[in-house]
C-alpha cells in the first residue's frame, strides 16, 4: 500500500490521496467502494488543470502527504466533495502519513502551508430584515402565539438564557444591553444587542434601537439580521397578552395604561386581542400628549379610549392595568388597587428603578416570565425584598409555569394577579425564527454575501 511519489506528475500524490481516503473512509461522510479509483479520477480530473501552475514547486518541495493534503483542500474548497469537513480530510492525511511515510513532521509543515494557498472561498448568505419587514411579517395575533410557546419552552427548561449584561455610556445617557441564548425549539444561537437612550423618546429613533442576529447551531454560522426596536415592541406586547388572558378574569372589561409611548401603542393592540375592553383609560405625565394618543388610537379602535389627568383615577377605574413608562420611581401606588385586578409592570427593567411600590408587590399575586431575571433585574420586586416585606418566595413562579399546569395562576375572582415582564432572549429568537421563516417563504428582506 505504500507509495512514492513522482516527481514527473501526479500520479503520486493522486493515488495518495485515494489510499489516504481509502483507509479512514472519512467518518461517515465518504465510503470507498471497489473499481480502480473511477470515481476519483472523474472528480479530481478538473483540478488537474486549476492546480498545473503548482506542479513544478509542488514536485521540488513537498512530499506525497502534503500533495495528499492539498489535493484533499482543493476538493473541498471547490466545493466537489462539499459534505466532508476539511478537518476530517486533515486527520485522514495525517493519521495516515506516519504509518505509509514516515513523514509526521512534513504533515504537520503541510497543514500549515495549505492555508496560504489562494483557493476560493465558500461563501454564506445573511438575510437583513429591517423594521418595515418585521412589522409586516409578524402580525401581532401571530406573536402572541409565539410567546405562548416561548413561555413554555422556559417552563420546559428547553432554552439556556444568561442575564442581560449592560454597559452605560460613560456620562449615563444611555446604555447597551446585550441578550445571548439558545432555544431547542425553534432550534437556534442567537443574540439580541439594543441601545437605550431615553433621550430618544418621541423621536424617529426611538429609545429602543438594535438587531436580533440568528446563528445556526450546528455550525455556528451567522443566518439573518432582523431590527431588534421592532421585535422588542411587538413581543413584549404579546407576550403581556399571554399573562392577561392566562392571568386577568375572563368578564375583564376595562383597560389602564399608564404611558404613551410604543409599547402603549403596541399594547393597546395585543390586550385587545384577548379581552373585549368597552373602556380604555390612558394616563401619561402631559396630559396633552396623553390626548393625542386616544385619539390616534380612537381611528383604529371601536371601544372607548379617554385620557385622564391621574395614575388613581385610570387604576382605580380598571379591571387590567399596564404600566409602560420609563419612570425611576413608583407611578402606582399598591393602596389603589382593588380586589380583581391583574397588572402588567412592563416599563422597568433594570434593578435600580420600578414603576410599583412596595405595597404593591406586596399584594399581588406575583408571576414572572424568568424567575432568574426578576430576582436580579426587577427594581420593584427587589425594593420589596430588600425592605424585608417579602422573600423570594413572593415570586410563585413564571408564567410558561402556568401555562404548563405546574402551578396556578388566578385562584378566585378575588385576587390581584401581577406579571412582571423584563423579557427573554427566547422570545426574541422565537420572534425572529417566524420573521425569517416569512421572509423566505415571500422573497422579502434583502440578502447578501458573507
Amino acid at each position: 500500500m505504500k507509495r512514492t511519489f513522482c516527481s514527473r506528475g501526479w500520479q503520486g500524490a493522486y493515488f495518495s490521496l485515494v489510499d489516504s481516503m481509502s483507509i479512514v473512509e472519512l467518518g461517515a461522510s465518504i465510503r470507498i467502494s471497489g473499481g480502480p479509483y473511477a470515481f476519483y479520477r472523474r472528480a479530481f480530473g478538473p483540478l488537474v488543470g486549476f492546480l498545473t501552475g503548482w506542479t513544478d514547486w509542488l514536485a521540488q518541495t513537498a512530499t506525497a502527504s502534503f500533495i495528499a493534503i492539498v489535493f484533499a483542500e482543493c476538493v473541498h474548497r471547490l466545493g466537489l466533495l462539499s459534505k466532508v469537513p476539511v478537518s476530517v480530510v486533515r486527520t485522514a492525511i495525517l493519521r495516515v502519513a506516519p504509518n505509509m511515510y514516515n513523514e509526521l513532521s512534513d504533515a504537520n509543515r503541510a497543514l500549515r502551508c495549505v492555508a496560504q494557498i489562494p483557493l476560493r472561498k465558500e461563501t454564506m448568505k445573511l438575510r437583513l430584515l429591517n423594521g418595515q419587514d418585521v412589522r409586516v411579517l409578524l402580525p401581532m395575533d401571530n406573536c402572541i402565539d409565539i410567546m405562548r410557546k416561548a413561555m413554555l419552552l422556559v417552563a420546559e427548561e428547553r432554552t439556556l438564557q444568561p442575564l442581560r449584561s449592560s454597559l452605560w455610556h460613560p456620562n449615563g445617557q444611555g446604555l447597551l444591553s446585550m441578550m445571548p441564548g439558545y432555544t431547542a425549539d425553534p432550534h437556534w444561537l442567537g443574540i439580541k444587542v439594543v441601545s437605550v437612550f431615553p433621550g430618544n423618546f418621541g423621536t424617529a429613533r426611538g429609545s429602543h434601537q438594535g438587531m436580533v442576529l440568528l446563528f445556526e447551531p450546528a455550525s455556528g454560522s451567522p443566518v439573518a439580521i432582523a431590527d431588534g426596536r421592532e421585535i422588542t415592541a411587538i413581543r413584549t406586547a404579546a407576550a403581556t397578552a399571554v399573562a392577561t388572558d392566562t392571568l386577568a378574569r375572563s368578564n375583564a372589561a376595562s383597560l389602564a395604561i399608564l404611558g404613551y409611548g410604543e409599547q402603549a401603542c403596541t399594547h393597546l393592540q395585543s390586550l385587545l386581542i384577548v379581552r373585549p375592553f368597552e373602556r380604555i383609560l390612558v394616563w401619561g405625565r402631559d396630559f396633552a400628549k396623553a390626548q393625542q394618543f386616544c385619539k390616534r388610537a380612537a381611528l383604529l379602535i371601536r371601544s372607548h379610549v379617554e385620557a385622564v389627568r391621574s395614575v388613581r383615577a385610570a387604576v382605580e377605574a380598571a379591571d387590567v392595568i399596564c404600566t409602560t413608562t420609563a419612570s425611576p420611581e413608583p407611578v402606582l401606588e399598591g393602596k389603589w388597587l382593588r380586589s380583581g385586578q391583574h397588572l402588567n409592570v412592563v416599563g422597568s427593567s433594570i434593578p435600580t428603578t420600578a414603576e410599583i411600590d412596595i405595597d404593591a408587590v406586596i399584594r399581588c399575586r406575583m408571576f414572572v416570565d424568568f424567575k432568574d431575571s426578576a430576582l436580579e433585574l426587577a427594581g420593584d420586586f427587589r425594593r420589596a425584598r430588600e425592605a424585608g416585606a417579602i422573600g423570594e418566595d413572593h415570586i410563585l413562579g413564571s408564567l410558561g409555569d402556568v401555562l404548563a399546569g405546574r402551578i396556578v395562576g388566578r385562584t378566585s375572582d378575588q385576587d390581584i394577579t401581577m406579571f412582571k415582564s423584563l423579557g427573554m432572549i427566547c422570545e426574541d429568537l422565537a420572534a425572529a425564527d417566524f420573521v425569517l421563516r416569512e421572509s423566505e417563504r415571500r422573497g422579502v428582506g434583502t440578502l447578501v454575501e458573507w
